[in-house]
């Protein structure tokens, strides 16, 4: 969870520093797309690897895989949305009582896009 909460923080931090009259609700928003790509990435890379190892079959080379991952990327999103702003973790991770993140934000925001970018 630590790993979706630095890429929450870093991702929400970039879209404070930039000006525009939207809400903080709106950049939250927008601010999940990163870690459920990121995430969605992840779960096919190992469910591709599980398959592979237990039933020697590759998923990837299917017809309708693209969709089925694209469903999971919604399904992420819809997931983290819930957590992050139905829940408040995100309120919770910029709060005192969690640790913050000590790299500055543009060195945050550098490591959330190489992390997007390699996954």
């Amino acid at each position: 969870m630590r790993f979706i909460d630095f890429m929450m923080f870093y991702t929400m931090a970039n879209f404070k520093r930039q000006k525009g009259n939207e809400s903080i609700e709106g950049k939250l928003i927008r601010a999940i797309f990163f870690p459920a790509l990121v995430v969605s990435v992840i779960v096919s890379i190992a469910v591709e690897i599980f398959y592979f190892l237990f039933f020697h079959i590759n998923i990837v080379d299917g017809s309708n895989f693209f969709i089925k991952w694209a469903i999971g990327a919604i399904l992420c999103g819809i997931l983290i949305d819930y957590v992050y702003r139905q829940k408040r973790r995100y309120e919770y991770i910029i709060s005192p009582q969690y640790k913050v993140f000590p790299l500055r934000i543009p060195l945050g925001i550098i490591i959330v896009f190489l992390i997007f970018i390699i996954s």
